[in-house]
């Protein structure tokens, strides 16, 4: 059986890049490894004038390229999904990901959601520095986790674009 493509909401990712010729490679390839709908996602590489070798590593790989300042931003207005996902050149996401945002947006009230970021070259003091940004941004009780500050994190996160129209980005 077939899974039903139309079922899948159309998400944008948008993945701001600076002199990343060392982490946009993985970021890209773990993007492209998604478990998603092809035809339902779009992967946008924004490099904000690198003066390195990013540009040309990100020109090898089927996604679309956008070069200028200002680089999240101008992602999220060339953007054409209903559904605005973002991470960062040095994170890697795992196949799930657009499937996990996708399930969290099917309540028509859901706006935004935003997720933890563990790195893939974790250590001790990245699991330290996890923990602390854990502590500061979220508080945890048992309904699950509340964000305390103002404020997105977005290595790990996914807004509607109605939404960023709406009360700016």
């Amino acid at each position: 059986m077939t899974e039903q493509h139309t079922s899948f909401p159309f998400i944008s990712v948008v993945v701001p890049v600076y002199n990343g010729e060392t982490v946009i490679r993985d970021c890209i390839e773990s993007l492209l490894a998604l478990d998603y709908p092809k035809d339902q996602l779009e992967i946008l590489i924004v490099d904000n004038n690198s003066t390195d070798f990013t540009r040309s590593i990100i020109q090898k790989y089927p996604v679309t390229f956008q070069g200028c300042s200002a680089a999240r931003n101008t992602g999220i207005k060339k953007a054409k999904g209903d559904i605005i996902a973002s991470t960062d050149a040095d994170c890697v996401v795992s196949p799930q990901w657009a499937r996990e945002i996708a399930n969290a947006f099917k309540d028509q009230q859901v706006n935004a959601v935003i997720g933890f970021a563990a790195g893939i070259n974790q250590n001790t003091y990245s699991k330290f520095a996890q923990d602390l940004w854990e502590e500061s941004w979220f508080h945890k009780d048992a309904h699950g986790y509340s964000v305390r500050r103002k404020g997105i994190d977005t290595r790990n996160c996914a807004i509607r674009k109605q939404t960023l129209e709406t009360y700016g980005y």
